[in-house]
């Protein structure tokens, strides 16, 4: 089934970003996609004692998709879930929404100097992951596919942008 992809900034994102990620959706999975007008900020989600914002919470007030439509939220904050210590994106298939953050996909939030182009690659990979759950793919046992479950930055980065052939079904 063919889908619209809406992405979503949930505050202000880089354009570069957003543009990155609607091409790399339309190239990877062919579908159309857009890139939505920004949607507020949720501060609500903000747990303090964690200083990070609890991603389910996102999902929930993210506007609900139209018929045949996915949606994206991109957000610059530090996200997490419960059990975890953090998580770089989080997707609800039975909703057909999903949501990245970008701070923890930044070398500077690491203490280490500034790579655009790492960022960049970093937030396609972690959309394109989020939107293979939306379709129906699961996380994969190969290192190299984009639908294996990154516990650490080094496993986004060992990824390619693609799902593997077993995850395409060829």
């Amino acid at each position: 089934m063919a889908f619209r992809i809406s992405i979503l900034p949930l505050g202000e994102i880089e354009r570069d970003i957003l543009d990155t990620i609607k091409r790399g959706i339309e190239e990877i999975y062919g579908f159309p996609s857009r890139i939505e007008e920004e949607f507020p900020f949720p501060h609500f989600s903000y747990n303090p004692s964690r200083k990070q914002y609890l991603s389910r919470l996102i999902l929930e007030s993210m506007p609900q998709p139209r018929k045949g439509e996915l949606i994206i939220g991109i957000i610059d904050a530090d996200l997490y879930a419960p059990g975890l210590n953090f998580v770089f994106g989080e997707a609800s298939p039975s909703s057909g929404k999903a949501v990245i953050g970008l701070r923890r996909l930044r070398e500077e939030f690491y203490g280490r100097p500034k790579n655009r182009e790492l960022f960049r690659e970093r937030a396609l990979k972690e959309a394109i992951h989020e939107i293979g759950h939306l379709i129906g793919l699961r996380h994969c046992d190969n290192p190299k596919c984009v639908m294996f479950f990154s516990n650490t930055l080094k496993d986004t980065d060992l990824k390619n942008k693609k799902p593997c052939k077993k995850c395409r079904g060829e």
